[in-house]
C-alpha cells in the first residue's frame, strides 16, 4: 500500500538577465537588482499559490522585473544607439508549446502583456517593431505616450557613458588614421594637406 502524497508546493525561478551584475554598480544598486529580482519571484509565486495558471505567474513575475527600473527589461532597458527603449519579449506555454513574442517594440512598457497577447489572439508566434505596434493599438494594448519614461535614470547614465567612450575612441581612431594616411603622402604634398587642415 502506498503511502499517501501531500500536495505539491508551486516553484518558480526567475532571472534579472544575462551576464552577471556590473562591478560598476554600487552596493546600493546591487541590492535593487536583488530586491527587484526576488519581488519578481514573490510575486510569480503568489499567483501560483492563489490558483493561478503558470503563465500567469511567468507574466506576473516578468512584469514585475519590466517595471523595476533596474533590470534590462521594459523601464530599465539599455538604450539604442538613438539613446531609444527597444524591447522584446517571449512566453510559452509548456503544455502546448504555444508561444508569442515580440521585438524591437517601442513604447510598449510591459512587452511580456504583449507577447502573451501574440499567443493568444493572432495565428503568429512573433510581432516585430511598428508590426507590434500597430497590433497594440488594434487590440487596445496600453502604449506608453512619452516614450521617456521608459528610460531610467541608470539607463541614461550608461548610455552617456558609452557615448562618451565612443567619441573618445573615435577621436583616438581618427588621429590614427590621419597618421597613416600622412605617411603616405610625399612630404611637399603632406605639407600642402596639413595647411589645408588646420584652415
Amino acid at each position: 500500500m502506498s503511502e499517501p502524497t501531500s500536495p505539491s508546493k508551486p516553484c518558480i525561478i526567475v532571472h534579472g538577465g544575462a551576464g552577471s551584475i556590473s562591478s560598476s554598480r554600487s552596493d546600493l544598486e546591487v541590492l535593487c537588482v536583488l530586491k527587484a529580482v526576488k519581488e519578481a519571484a514573490q510575486i510569480g509565486y503568489q499567483v501560483l499559490l492563489a490558483g493561478g495558471s503558470s503563465l500567469d505567474a511567468v507574466e506576473e513575475a516578468t512584469r514585475s522585473m519590466e517595471s523595476s527600473g533596474v533590470l534590462n527589461a521594459g523601464c530599465g532597458s539599455y538604450l539604442t544607439e538613438d539613446g531609444t527603449v527597444e524591447c522584446g519579449a517571449m512566453i510559452m506555454d509548456g503544455s502546448t508549446l504555444s508561444t508569442g513574442s515580440v521585438a524591437c517594440v517601442k513604447n510598449i512598457a510591459n512587452p511580456i502583456s504583449l507577447a502573451r497577447k501574440v499567443m493568444t489572439k493572432t495565428p503568429h508566434c512573433m510581432l516585430v517593431g511598428e508590426g507590434a505596434l500597430t497590433f497594440a493599438r488594434k487590440i487596445g494594448f496600453p502604449v506608453v505616450q512619452d516614450s521617456e519614461t521608459l528610460i531610467s535614470d541608470r539607463s541614461r547614465s550608461v548610455y552617456l557613458e558609452r557615448k562618451h567612450e565612443q567619441k573618445k575612441d573615435d577621436d583616438r581612431n581618427y588621429k590614427k588614421n590621419m597618421l597613416q594616411m600622412m605617411k603616405m603622402f610625399p612630404a611637399r604634398r603632406k605639407m600642402l594637406w596639413l595647411k589645408r587642415m588646420t584652415q
